[in-house]
């Protein structure tokens, strides 16, 4: 395509996906206390729509039109099935969009795998890091920009229409603004222009690739400069840590969030250091005698932020939250140790060997993020499991429980929470006892009769 006919076919593009996107939000989200839900069209539309657009949004560009647009229908599909079975962990008539955290690791997969789709198409492997790392930081500073410029299109179509208004002008007014019985104004029409807008950024970002280029290498050099900083920080914060104790975590609330948050900077600014053009010279040589340090001392880091979440996990059980953050504390502590196999086993190639070891590593989070997303790993199920049978171990009365918290965690966390609604527990602790086993031996049963595809053995108690 050429130049203007890219900007008119995007343009066109992002203002008819849009407009269809705000036409299946509102009966997907505007539901009122008592509503029912909507048709299941407008909830898996709205999803597939969503992931679709988005792909072909990130892969038009460097790949041609018909390309990105095969790839998309594919990444749409696959989507939405996996969504309909995340949905399917909930009882019918209880949500639309799951307020579940697998919903954002399916989302980062699906994010990891563009980048991955357009370096195995333009260099026909995935081993390409320097074309990995450009267009993941292409197609989000594309997506950045394109995000901010349809907004200023939605600002200034709407000064447009206060000044029309003031010279007493109402037609733009009538078409952005239709009037609802019997109160309020529906202002879906505003997404055609932001729709607009949103396609006209995303073709004139790819067209000047070049400058986007530059704006990451500024990115990266930020980043280095923080290198110091970080360091700093660790060389102070490892050796009181190792003094102290885990017991010093004790006025946070979540000590293992604070850990992973802290592996999640250092790997960034890890990263950066074998990004672009390197430093020369002795500031070079300090630069990375500085990385190699950061890497030692956080992975000094990492068996701490492992041990408290398996001590949470051994006192209290799994949890959704819980599941969720020791994914992200295995995966800091993949790269924290790739990253010191590399600087140990490969310290003629340590920065080469860290970009493989990157690469392997968001495979490895595309993979977690969609087991997570399965039946296979089913944080609810687990949870519900894990739940009953500590529960029995701790000889707990669960009328002290807050069994309500597991009304959330969709069919699994329902058949708990039942217990106490058909059973007060005014009897002996035996009885609570073999009625738990009862119930968690039935919600296996419940889990696993819809199919044979798979098995999965609970808890034993």
């Amino acid at each position: 395509m050429t130049q203007n006919i890219t900007r008119i076919y995007l343009a066109i593009l992002g203002m008819i996906a849009f407009r269809a996107w705000v036409w299946l939000t509102e009966p997907v989200f505007n539901i009122s206390s008592g509503d029912a839900l909507p048709n299941p069209f407008f909830i898996y539309g709205f999803f597939a729509l969503t992931v679709t657009i988005a792909t072909k949004f990130a892969l038009h560009g460097p790949l041609k039109a018909m390309a990105s647009w095969v790839r998309a229908l594919i990444i749409g599909l696959i989507s939405t099935l996996i969504f309909a079975y995340m949905r399917a962990r909930f009882g019918d008539g209880e949500t639309s969009i799951p307020n579940d955290l697998s919903l954002l690791w399916l989302s980062l997969a699906i994010a990891i795998s563009w980048p991955f789709m357009i370096t195995l198409a333009l260099k026909k492997n995935i081993w390409d890091y320097e074309t990995l790392h450009e267009t993941a930081w292409t197609i989000f500073i594309r997506g950045c920009i394109a995000f901010a410029f349809g907004w200023v299109m939605v600002l200034i179509v709407n000064l447009a229409n206060w000044l029309f208004l003031a010279v007493g002008f109402e037609l733009l007014n009538d078409f952005l603004y239709i009037k609802k019985e019997p109160y309020g104004y529906n202002s879906q029409n505003l997404a055609w222009f932001y729709g607009f807008g949103f396609g006209i950024a995303a073709a004139v970002t790819w067209e000047m690739q070049k400058l986007l280029s530059v704006l990451r290498f500024v990115l990266i050099t930020l980043l280095r400069i923080l290198l110091p900083i970080i360091l700093l920080v660790l060389v102070v914060f490892v050796p009181l840590m190792l003094i102290n104790g885990f017991g010093s975590f004790e006025d946070f609330t979540s000590p293992t969030a604070l850990l992973i948050s802290l592996l999640l900077i250092t790997t960034s600014l890890i990263s950066a250091m074998i990004e672009g053009e390197p430093p020369t010279g002795n500031i070079a040589k300090f630069m990375d005698i500085m990385t190699k340090a950061v890497i030692v001392l956080s992975a000094i880091v990492a068996p701490f932020m492992l041990f408290g979440i398996i001590i949470r996990l051994q006192e209290h059980g799994f949890t959704p939250s819980r599941i969720f953050a020791l994914s992200f504390a295995i995966l800091s502590s993949i790269y924290i140790f790739g990253y010191v196999f590399s600087i140990i086993f490969k310290r003629a190639i340590w920065k080469e060997a860290i970009a493989k070891v990157n690469i392997i590593n968001a495979l490895s989070i595309a993979f977690i993020a969609l087991i997570l997303c399965s039946p296979i790993g089913n944080p609810f199920r687990i949870s519900a499991n894990s739940q009953a049978s500590k529960i029995l171990e701790k000889n707990v009365d669960i009328t002290r429980r807050d069994l309500r918290s597991f009304r959330q965690w969709g069919k699994s966390g329902e058949a708990l929470f039942a217990q106490k609604k058909k059973n007060p527990l005014k009897k002996m602790i035996q009885i609570v006892w073999h009625y738990l086993l009862a119930l968690t031996m039935a919600v296996i049963v419940l889990m696993t009769m819809p199919t044979k595809l798979y098995a999965i053995k609970s808890t034993k108690i």
